[in-house]
C-alpha cells in the first residue's frame, strides 16, 4: 500500500482488510491494554468459568481423538462450553463492573463504593463539578493558538468539506466511464488542501488538527476558551476540591488507604503518625510493632522490595549483620512481575496516568484511530474515519517527502556551487601559474637593470629608478605589478601611469629592504612595512 510500503517497522490496521470483512458482515474487535471498556463484564466471572469448561471438555475430547483434531472440533467445544455456563454467573459478572442495568449504581455512588473499598483513591479529584468538555482533551499547539486563528482553521476546513462534498454530488451525475474521477470526503486532507492548512497549523501537527476540528464542530468552547481562562478555571477547581479536603466532602490523600501507601514510599498518613510518636516525649524512645515508628520502617522496607523486583538477585540484608531470613521473607522482598505489573496497573487506574490516558482516548475517538482499548474495527463509521485519516496521513507523508527532496536537493545544489567555485578558483591559480611562469624572463630581465646600492631610500636612487620605470610602458608596468609581485591592489587597470610608477617604487624599494635585513644578523625586533 502507498505510504505503509515505505515504512515496513509500522502496526497498521489496513482499511481494505477491514472492508472485506464488513461486506461479509463479519465484525473484527479489537481489546487491549487494561481498559477493556466492552470486555470487561465477561472478564470477570464469565472468562474464567469458559476456560474450566473448555478445559474439562478438551481433556474428554482428546481421549477419543487423540492427536486427529481439526479447527471444527474446538469450535464445537468452545460452543458447547459458552453453552454451560450459567446465566447467574453472566448476572455477577455484570454487576461486579455496574453494568447491569437492574443493579447499576449512580456514577457517584460507584466511586464512594470502591473507595470504600481502597480501589479507587482519587475519583472525585477525577470527575468533578468543574469540567471543561472537550478542551480538557485539545494538545498543546491548539491551546496557544488564538481564538482567531482556531475559527479561521475550522472555517478553512468547513469550505473544504463543502468542496469535496459538491464535487461528490456532481460527478455522481456523471456517466460511469467517469466515476474514477470521483471525490469523496478524503479529498478534503489532500496536499493541496494541507498545504493550505499550514498557514494555520504545523505541518508536524496536521494529524492532531483533525481531531481538534472534529472537537470544534462538538462543542463551541474547544475554539473560545483561551488558556489563561483554562488556567483560571483549574485553580477555581483546584481551590474548590482543596476546600472539601478541608471540610470533609471529600477523600484526603491523608486517607487510611491501601493504594496510597502500597505505592508511595512515605506515605502521607504513616509520616504524619510517625512525626507524631516522635515528638510526644513518652513515646519517643518506645518501639514496639504496632508503633508508628515500626509502621513506617516496615512499610519502606516493603517498597524498596517492590522497586528492586527485577533483580536478578534477592533483597537481603548485609551478611556482615548475620541476620537470618527465611524463605517465606525472601520470597515477599522479591515481588514476581505479575505482582508489579497488578501494582502498575492499579496506579494507572487512579493516577496521574490515568489523567493522561483519558485525554488521548477522547482525541483517538474523535479522530477515529485505533488505540489501546476495546471497539470494533470495521463498521462504515469507523471504516469512513480510517480512510480519511490515512489519506490525511498519506498527504502528510508526501509533503513531507517533497521537503526533504527539496532539502536534499538545495544541501547538493549548495555543495556542488561550492566545488564548482573551488574549480574555478583552481584554475584561475593554475592559468595565474602558467602566464606569471612565461613571463618571468621578460620581468626579470626588465628589473635586472635597477640601480642597486647602498642608499636605499635616497632621493638620487629614487629619482634613477623612477626614471628607468619611465622607459616601461603601461603593460610591463602592469605585468611586474601582477606577475613579478604579485601584488593585489584594488582597481589597478584604471590607475595612471604616475600612479603604477609610484606602487611600482614603494613595492621594490620594499623588496630590496627586505633582502638586506634577512642577509644582516638581526640585532632586535624590526618593523617592516607591509604593501
Amino acid at each position: 500500500m502507498p505510504v505503509i510500503v515505505d515504512h515496513p517497522n509500522w502496526w497498521c490496521a489496513v482499511n481494505e482488510a477491514h472492508g472485506i470483512f464488513a461486506q461479509h458482515k463479519i465484525l473484527i474487535i479489537k481489546e487491549e491494554g487494561n481498559s477493556s471498556h466492552v470486555n470487561q463484564a465477561y472478564d470477570q466471572l464469565t472468562a474464567k468459568a469458559d476456560k474450566r469448561l473448555l478445559n474439562v471438555n478438551l481433556i474428554r475430547i482428546k481421549k477419543n481423538l487423540g492427536q486427529m483434531m481439526s479447527q471444527w472440533h474446538l469450535i464445537k467445544i468452545a460452543a458447547d462450553a459458552q453453552a454451560k455456563v450459567s446465566s447467574n454467573v453472566w448476572i455477577n459478572s455484570f454487576v461486579r463492573v455496574n453494568l447491569h442495568p437492574k443493579y447499576r449504581l449512580s456514577f457517584e455512588d460507584w466511586v464512594k463504593k470502591l473507595e470504600s473499598k481502597g480501589v479507587l483513591a482519587s475519583g472525585r479529584m477525577f470527575y468533578d463539578d468543574h469540567t471543561f468538555g472537550l478542551y480538557d482533551a485539545m494538545p498543546a499547539f491548539w491551546r496557544r493558538m488564538p481564538p482567531e486563528i482556531r475559527e479561521n482553521f475550522v472555517m478553512a476546513v468547513d469550505r473544504m468539506y463543502d468542496k469535496a462534498k459538491k464535487g461528490q454530488d456532481d460527478n455522481e451525475e456523471q456517466d460511469e466511464e467517469e466515476e474514477g474521477t470521483t471525490t469523496t470526503a478524503g479529498a478534503v486532507w489532500c496536499t493541496e488542501n494541507i498545504r493550505k492548512l499550514t498557514r494555520y497549523v504545523p505541518l508536524e501537527d496536521i494529524h492532531k488538527a483533525r481531531s481538534c476540528y472534529l472537537a470544534a464542530k462538538r462543542d463551541d468552547k474547544v475554539i473560545t476558551t483561551t488558556d489563561e481562562e483554562y488556567t483560571k478555571l483549574l485553580s477555581q477547581a483546584h481551590k474548590k476540591h482543596l476546600k472539601e479536603e478541608e471540610e470533609g466532602t471529600t477523600m484526603t490523600r491523608t486517607s487510611n488507604n491501601k493504594i496510597d501507601k502500597f505505592f508511595s514510599l512515605r506515605p502521607a498518613r504513616l509520616m504524619e503518625a510517625y512525626q507524631q510518636e516522635k515528638a510526644d516525649p513518652k513515646k519517643k524512645h518506645i518501639l514496639s510493632m504496632c508503633s508508628a515508628t515500626t509502621e513506617l520502617f516496615g512499610h519502606m522496607c516493603n517498597h524498596a522490595a517492590q522497586m528492586n523486583w527485577n533483580s536478578k538477585g534477592p533483597l537481603q540484608p548485609s551478611d556482615a549483620l548475620n541476620v537470618e531470613m527465611t524463605s517465606d521473607q525472601v520470597e515477599l522482598f522479591n515481588p514476581s512481575y505479575k505482582n508489579v505489573l497488578q501494582g502498575y496497573i492499579m496506579y494507572d487506574v487512579r493516577g496521574a496516568g490515568a489523567k493522561k490516558k483519558l485525554a488521548k482516548r477522547r482525541l483517538d475517538v474523535l479522530e477515529g484511530n485505533v488505540a489501546s482499548y476495546a471497539r470494533c474495527l470495521n463498521d462504515s463509521k469507523r471504516l469512513d474515519a480510517l480512510k480519511e485519516f490515512n489519506t490525511l496521513v498519506a498527504s502528510v507523508a508526501e509533503i513531507s517527502a517533497e521537503v526533504q527532496a527539496e532539502r536534499e536537493k538545495k544541501k547538493a545544489d549548495a555543495t556542488a556551487r561550492a566545488q564548482e567555485k573551488k574549480d574555478k578558483k583552481h584554475q584561475v591559480e593554475q592559468a595565474f601559474q602558467e602566464v606569471q611562469a612565461a613571463k618571468m624572463p621578460e620581468l626579470e630581465g626588465l628589473m635586472n637593470g635597477r640601480e642597486d646600492d647602498n642608499g636605499v631610500g635616497s632621493t638620487s636612487v629614487e629619482e634613477s629608478c623612477k626614471k628607468r620605470f619611465q622607459t616601461f610602458n603601461k603593460r610591463q608596468l602592469l605585468d611586474l605589478l601582477k606577475y613579478y609581485y604579485t601584488a593585489k591592489i584594488p582597481g589597478i587597470a584604471k590607475m595612471q601611469k604616475e600612479e603604477l610608477i609610484e606602487e611600482l617604487w614603494t613595492l621594490d624599494s620594499f623588496k630590496k629592504t627586505n633582502d638586506e635585513e634577512v642577509h644582516e644578523p638581526a640585532t632586535g625586533a624590526t618593523t617592516r612595512p607591509t604593501s
